[in-house]
């Protein structure tokens, strides 16, 4: 099962990882950023002024994009703002699209390509875990595996959907009652 992105293979992104746009953006000696153009049409003449927005600097000597990116802000560099962290595969294959771009937290944009499929289950919730850092930790009924999410689900929240492939499970969603088993592709 191929799962390449883009010239890097899903064991090679590093969580959280951020959506970017639609657009791929410029990459040019380590800078990955976004431009545009904007002309202006005055008596004079026309005025053509460049405004960009940078996402990375890996010329930056630091080891993570969160790092590079707090040492920009403190130049002053106009940043892309990244609003919404992706920390699980599932919610990144909910997410993705061909035609949306993502950065992981060291650095690397890919385009997440959807190659394969896998048989949505639903499964009842035994026992919901609370982490006390954040989060909890989802025991399934009839599955040894736990699965972790960043939310408590709401109390109607009876069952979850599990991708399952191959020997993989990956935890798609929180349901509030076990629908017919269905097809989604990855």
């Amino acid at each position: 099962m191929d799962h390449s992105t883009r010239g890097i293979s899903l064991q090679e992104i590093n969580f959280p990882v951020f959506k970017i746009g639609i657009h791929k953006p410029e990459e040019d000696s380590g800078l990955v950023f976004y431009y545009h153009e904007r002309t202006e049409h005055t008596d004079s003449g026309n005025h053509t002024e460049l405004k960009y927005k940078v996402i990375d600097d890996k010329n930056i000597d630091l080891p993570t994009l969160a790092k590079r990116r707090l040492k920009l802000m403190q130049e002053d560099v106009p940043l892309v703002k990244l609003t919404n962290a992706i920390y699980f595969l599932g919610d990144l294959i909910k997410l993705a699209d061909a035609k949306v771009w993502f950065i992981d937290s060291l650095g690397k944009v890919f385009n997440y390509k959807k190659s394969t499929v896998a048989k949505l289950k639903f499964h009842e919730i035994e026992t919901v875990i609370p982490i006390n850092t954040g989060g909890v930790i989802v025991q399934v009924k009839n599955i040894s595996q736990r699965f972790k999410s960043l939310y408590k689900p709401e109390l109607d929240k009876t069952h979850v959907g599990i991708l399952h492939f191959g020997m993989s499970m990956i935890l798609y969603g929180f349901y509030d009652k076990a629908h017919k088993e269905t097809w989604r592709r990855v």
